[in-house]
């Protein structure tokens, strides 16, 4: 029967990585412990051929933190839904404007209407709107705890036609169009440097691809590196080189949705 510390032991890892995906807005189609175990036991299967037991070692640890690594840098897909979203909620503030209500109503309207994700985003403030807060004060708190661009935008522009009045569903509505326009952009110039990303990001993976065919191949080599503190030096720079290269090749191709 496994202990209580065992079993948080395992758990533990597969609800962090499960917390970290949610907030990516990416499904995972297995379970967390099933990749965690797999990916960690696999790790160790291929250090331990490689370079024995040290190498088992580390292949266990790699292969323990890669899920949480592929996460970090697996783009935010709940940010861009959230973004593609603010559009709809414009919309329907604007049609609910053009039907005679006051702006506090129609945003409070608009916001139940909304799907997941952005539905969590405009909770608060539809709750804030709801018991009796001013629109004002919910906007700005809306607007202080917001991380996405397209959905500050939106709030500021919401808190501006509060305090201006006048043509509030014109203002809206091109407000949607504008944001709508600015993501078809955003997703051209990915789309344009995602080849260039890929050809990158296979060239960082190269020099370390072919060091641990190498090491497979002919461990022999692998030993004569480890051997004098001047080939250790030499594998620790070049790994951190090849991290430092691969880390700024994605500063360079990262574009603000």
């Amino acid at each position: 029967m496994i202990s209580s510390a065992r079993a948080f032991a395992i758990a533990a890892p597969g609800a962090s990585l499960r917390r970290l995906a949610a907030r990516k807005g990416i499904a995972l189609r297995f379970s967390p412990i099933a990749v965690v175990l797999a990916s960690s036991g696999g790790g160790a299967i291929l250090g331990a051929a490689a370079a024995g037991g040290r190498g088992a070692f580390v292949g266990y640890v790699c292969g323990m933190l890669a899920p949480w690594i592929a996460l970090r840098v697996a783009p935010d897909r709940r940010d861009a839904r959230v973004g593609a979203q603010v559009p709809e909620f414009l919309d329907a503030v604007a049609r609910s404007l053009r039907a005679g209500r006051s702006l506090a109503t129609s945003v409070s309207a608009a916001a139940s209407e909304m799907r997941e994700p952005l539905a969590t985003e405009l909770r608060p403030m539809l709750l804030r709107v709801d018991a009796g807060v001013g629109l004002r004060e919910s906007l700005a708190a809306a607007k202080a705890a917001a991380s996405n661009g397209p959905l500050s935008t939106a709030l500021a522009a919401l808190s501006i036609a509060n305090e201006a009045g006048g043509a509030q569903a014109m203002v809206l509505d091109a407000l949607a169009s504008s944001l709508r326009s600015r993501a078809v952009a955003g997703r051209e110039l990915r789309g344009l440097a995602t080849p260039v990303r890929l050809s990158a990001t296979l060239i960082g993976l190269a020099p370390p691809t072919v060091f641990g065919a190498v090491v497979a191949i002919d461990p022999v080599t692998a030993s004569q590196a480890y051997a004098s503190s001047a080939g250790r030096a030499a594998v620790a720079v070049g790994v951190v080189l090849d991290v430092v290269g691969l880390w700024w090749i994605r500063c360079l191709t990262r574009f603000a949705p």
